[in-house]
């Protein structure tokens, strides 16, 4: 593939994406990174296990590293939104190439600790809502062509369920070695991360701001952005619904497949074909959106696609068929977001797009470490039929209401906005600047 044309400022020309060499190169740091850090996702719940042998410590250390998914991206979306993009993702990477390395390097000296464990899980996943933010605030400057962001979109989620395809198993086979082995090799992934980075030409400065920055006012603003666009609100709140039946049957068909005797090779091979089926999709999307004309069908055909999947899944506890059944409802899930995500990323300001994104980000997590909690607590009351035939009542319950929701009817209806204007929903915010407080 050869370079893209340089427009004189150093930002990408709106050429082919194939072409785009600075996506390229955010592209491919990102999927080695990803790679690493599902990598090392795999390793840490077995260090904990091998260092203490207690399950509910390897849970905390769960919890340490989910919680800044939920605590973090207000304020996170806030400083993005005024910090040079660059630079707030080099110090993102080398954060979590210093604070992986660590644990290699405690494991060699034979001084790791369970609270080193601990702090590295949360400093690991809060560098990488701070990256993935930034990322997304970049992404506009990286693909300035509008009509290339659903493409561009659909390939970060390609990478995602790719990079878990080959990081899981490797994780395991990388620890089995030698227990610091996933760590030098996510520590590595980040430094190469940085390179890319710092390779990218496209100017990514901070939005332009005067006056005086005020934190609690700028995430204020953030919210009120997302929620008073009323299409935004609905498909957050839609997006919300799904997520959390979708990340439910995770633990669910695990938990189903293994009272029936499944080994966990078995389970393992359940979820790649799951896996598998999300990275088609990704890799479909691209083609298949530009020629479905209804936003609308493509947001409540995804729910209604799910519904008849989870209940078929009451029929076997076979794990090939439960694997195949997830990934039926993973496969349409990246023509979604492909869809909804660049509707919604062209109508945000770019002062504004890092605290949305935080907002959009913090709506559609919060419930998710909930549904694996209410999975378990019916499956162990009320068997795996009467759960799964309850996930899929919630799952229809959001495709009704993104089939009849008026505000999906008309942004359906309005033609793509051409990235330089504004949603009629998305308030004008002046930008903010000056002192940090």
């Amino acid at each position: 593939m050869s370079a893209d044309p340089a427009h004189p400022s150093g930002r990408a020309t709106a050429g082919p994406l194939r072409s785009n060499r600075d996506f390229r190169l955010l592209w491919i740091g990102q999927s080695l990174s990803s790679l690493g850090g599902a990598v090392s996702g795999v390793a840490f719940p077995l260090l904990v296990l091998a260092t203490t042998g207690s399950a509910t410590k390897a849970g905390l250390a769960g919890l340490a590293a989910n919680a800044p998914f939920v605590l973090l991206q207000l304020p996170a979306g806030a400083y993005v939104d005024r910090w040079n993009r660059r630079a707030v993702m080099l110090c993102a990477d080398a954060g979590r190439a210093a604070a992986v390395g660590s644990v290699a390097v405690a494991l060699v000296l034979g001084a790791l600790t369970y609270w080193q464990i601990l702090v590295v899980a949360a400093l690991e996943s809060s560098c990488l809502v701070v990256f993935r933010l930034a990322e997304g605030a970049a992404l506009k400057a990286v693909v300035p062509d509008e009509s290339q962001l659903g493409t561009a979109i659909a390939l970060n989620q390609a990478r995602s369920y790719g990079t878990s395809l080959a990081g899981d198993p490797l994780g395991g086979f990388l620890f089995g070695i030698r227990h610091l082995l996933p760590f030098v090799v996510d520590a590595v992934s980040y430094v190469v991360s940085l390179m890319t980075v710092a390779a990218i030409r496209t100017p990514l400065p901070a939005p332009t701001a005067t006056g005086t920055r005020h934190l609690g006012r700028e995430i204020r603003e953030g919210l009120t952005a997302a929620w008073s666009n009323r299409f935004l609100r609905t498909a957050s709140l839609l997006t919300a619904g799904s997520d959390f039946v979708i990340n439910g049957l995770f633990l669910i068909t695990i938990v189903i497949a293994s009272r029936h005797g499944a080994s966990p090779a078995q389970i393992g091979v359940m979820l790649a074909i799951g896996g598998a089926g999300g990275l088609l999709g990704a890799l479909t999307a691209p083609k298949l959106a530009p020629r479905i004309p209804s936003l609308r069908f493509v947001i409540a055909g995804v729910a209604w696609v799910a519904v008849p999947a989870i209940l078929l899944m009451t029929t076997s506890a076979n794990p090939l068929a439960l694997g195949a059944l997830l990934a039926l409802i993973l496969s349409v899930w990246p023509l979604y977001n492909a869809v909804v995500v660049a509707r919604w990323m062209a109508q945000v300001p770019d002062n504004l797009i890092g605290r949305v994104q935080g907002a959009v980000a913090l709506l559609g997590w919060a419930p998710v470490p909930l549904a694996p909690l209410l999975g378990g607590v019916l499956l162990d009351h009320l068997g795996g039929v009467v759960t799964l035939t309850i996930f899929a009542a919630l799952m229809t319950a959001v495709a009704v209401a993104a089939s009849l929701s008026q505000d999906i009817r008309t942004e359906s209806q309005r033609p793509p906005l051409n990235g330089r204007e504004r949603s009629p929903d998305m308030p004008a915010v002046e930008p903010t600047g000056g002192e940090f407080r």
